[in-house]
């Protein structure tokens, strides 16, 4: 791209002595269509024609300049010639969508935020499994058969034990609204919100995940915006937001955001984060930051981890209590209780307080998702 600009300035001008000119009207244009192209692209192209339409939309536009040389019969030949390769790679695309189609996936599609696909799959141990994945990053897994997969979306039953009366439920993150769903069906009188960045990633959990089973409202925008618009206070608020991959919204872990949450709480309520992450040693630094942040909002924390290796990567889950009162967890089932982990048994003097003018997420995960990143890299191959 960058090298079109030098050319168009050579086509462009005429007179040496207006080439200062020339060049400042041709940046000007060339500034300005970079501004309306990434507004277009972001908010038009790729929602409506997807990714690689839209690649293929400005092989075409960059084919103009060709009019501006050469003679007629070298351009209607290049023309052609493009045009003939696209429409090939377009046939083999579909094509090869198609083939993919007639193995497990089920649905696809494309919004603003990412590229979304529904895929169908068996596992020996869990039977049949429904996979949202947002981009390459499998968000839910659900098992078609009811069976429980032991992750973190089944720990919604624990909640009863920090807080009796949960009539409002308010979740931060929809996929496939496996948290929501799971909210739904424990506490069938509490009003459960979700706030959701995408509304296509809710259409697909309504036509895939039988959501519209569900009496669930949905609050679409960037979560920590909903919630600084909302005026009502909530018994329990669960975070399970993520950007890409394994990392979070670097604005929903800040002190900043923690306290705008604690200030929704009723008297006695419940925040709740999920993330993931290591609890020891060199890939715990994200874990320590994230703990040591959260404690300076909620001093009565607990912890819940699906993993059994401290220092491998794994579900955690904070769970930080509006009150002062310690809890009694010792009538929680032995599957939660063997989750169960003390705050005060970790270490978190390597961590940073996480604040809305510093937070690095991106240091704190890189050796955490260096790790990680393989093994992760294989899940996706079997289930694709």
């Amino acid at each position: 791209m960058g090298a079109i600009y030098p050319i168009l300035l050579k086509l462009f001008t005429e007179e040496l002595e207006t080439i200062g000119k020339k060049s400042g009207l041709l940046s000007a244009f060339w500034s300005l269509g970079s501004i309306v192209g990434t507004f277009l692209t972001g908010f038009y192209f790729i929602e409506f024609l997807g990714s690689t339409r839209t690649l293929y939309l400005l092989s075409l536009i960059l084919i103009l300049p060709i009019f501006f040389t050469g003679k007629i019969f070298k351009k209607l030949l290049v023309i052609v010639l493009i045009i003939f390769s696209l429409v090939l790679t377009d046939k083999w695309s579909l094509a090869n969508n198609k083939k993919e189609n007639s193995a497990n996936k089920i649905f696809e599609s494309e919004s603003n935020y990412y590229k979304i696909r529904v895929m169908d799959n068996f596992d020996l141990t869990l039977g049949n499994l429904r996979i949202l994945l947002l981009d390459m990053d499998a968000h839910s897994v659900e098992s078609k058969d009811g069976r429980k997969l032991n992750n973190y979306t089944e720990i919604y039953p624990i909640f009863k034990f920090f807080k009796k009366d949960l009539e409002k439920i308010y979740v931060i993150g929809g996929g496939s609204y496996s948290m929501a769903k799971g909210f739904n069906r424990e506490y069938p009188l509490a009003e459960v919100v979700v706030s959701e960045i995408d509304p296509k990633v809710t259409k697909t959990a309504e036509n895939f995940f039988n959501l519209n089973e569900y009496p669930i409202k949905t609050i679409f925008g960037d979560a920590r915006i909903n919630l600084m618009k909302d005026g009502k206070k909530y018994d329990l608020i669960f975070g399970d937001a993520y950007n890409s991959f394994i990392s979070l919204p670097w604005h929903l872990t800040t002190i900043e955001f923690n306290d705008l949450v604690k200030d929704h709480l009723k008297n006695g309520g419940i925040y709740v984060v999920n993330f993931i992450s290591a609890l020891k040693l060199g890939d715990s630094l994200f874990f320590q930051s994230m703990l040591k942040t959260f404690r300076l909002s909620f001093p009565n924390v607990y912890i819940f981890v699906f993993g059994d290796v401290a220092f491998m990567p794994q579900n955690v889950i904070l769970v930080g209590v509006n009150s002062d009162e310690k809890i009694n967890l010792s009538n929680i089932d032995d599957d939660f209780f063997q989750k169960y982990r003390t705050a005060d048994n970790f270490s978190v003097d390597d961590g940073l307080v996480l604040r809305d003018n510093f937070a690095p997420l991106e240091r704190l995960m890189s050796p955490l998702i260096r790790d990680y990143f393989s093994s992760y890299a294989r899940f996706n191959q079997l289930i694709d």
